[in-house]
């Protein structure tokens, strides 16, 4: 019979058109930008490298997020937000990038439970927005902790 007329063929044939079929969560890459997500489960590829010099400086949550509206009504938006546990507190960082063209509001949420993030996720998604960025850090306790930013674009 040999190899290609046996059920390994078939096998490694089926295997091979599901890797090279393009995954339906993932749209166009933004020059540079992360990749917009359509669920909050999207593999951490999704998510481009920065380096340090693109961040702001760490920040406690509120401070972040005051420094984000500013910065929003200068034009810019937060592409991504991460998060750490250091010296008993969590902090926060961000990349802002120049608004998109057609992007109607974004929401960031920091320091949500693993456990609910899911949840969250579809919430926003009922409401129009996509999933931008996710980034997963490891709270004070050692559970896992998710931040997420949310996009509105025009249709």
């Amino acid at each position: 019979m040999g190899f290609w007329g046996s059920p390994a063929a078939l096998f490694a044939w089926v295997g091979l058109c599901v890797i090279v079929a393009p995954c339906p969560t993932y749209s166009a890459r933004l020059k540079g930008e992360p990749v917009p997500l359509q669920s909050s489960r999207a593999p951490a590829l999704a998510q481009p490298r920065f380096d340090d010099s693109d961040f702001t400086p760490w920040l406690p949550n509120r401070v972040l997020l005051d420094q984000l509206k500013r910065d929003s009504s200068r034009g810019s938006f937060p592409a991504y937000v991460e998060g750490r546990a250091e010296n008993f507190a969590i902090e926060f960082r961000a990349v802002l990038r120049p608004k998109l063209k057609g992007l109607l509001s974004w929401e960031v949420r920091l320091n949500v439970a693993d456990s609910q993030f899911e949840e969250l996720h579809q919430r926003y998604a009922q409401r129009g927005f996509i999933l931008y960025s996710r980034s997963d850090f490891t709270g004070l306790q050692g559970e896992a902790r998710v931040n997420g930013v949310w996009i509105r674009v025009r249709p």
